[in-house]
């Protein structure tokens, strides 16, 4: 499953949802205000800890700095990436 992933961290409400709903090989993509978890997305990748994911960022600013463990998606890629996965999951605020 890919889950989209648009709250931002002062929205921590939502991980225990979000982390119930993972599941192995899912891939997780952060966008808008998602974003924002890359300054410091240790809470958000301990949420998950317990599952194997693939996670990405899509930024079209090629200056913000993504973590290690995060791979850069540019428009191209997501789509690409959305057509891999038959189901979506979207987690805004």
């Amino acid at each position: 499953m890919l889950h989209l992933v648009a709250f931002p961290p002062s929205q921590t409400d939502l991980l225990p949802q979000f982390s119930a709903l993972l599941n192995q090989g899912d891939a997780i993509v952060l966008l808008d205000e998602g974003l924002a978890w890359l300054k410091n997305p240790d809470q958000l990748i301990a949420s998950a800890s317990q599952t194997a994911l693939h996670w990405y960022a899509l930024i079209s600013d090629q200056d913000l700095a993504c973590d290690a463990r995060i791979q850069p998606l540019n428009y191209s890629d997501f789509i690409a990436l959305s057509e891999a996965h038959p189901a979506c999951a979207c987690w805004y605020p």
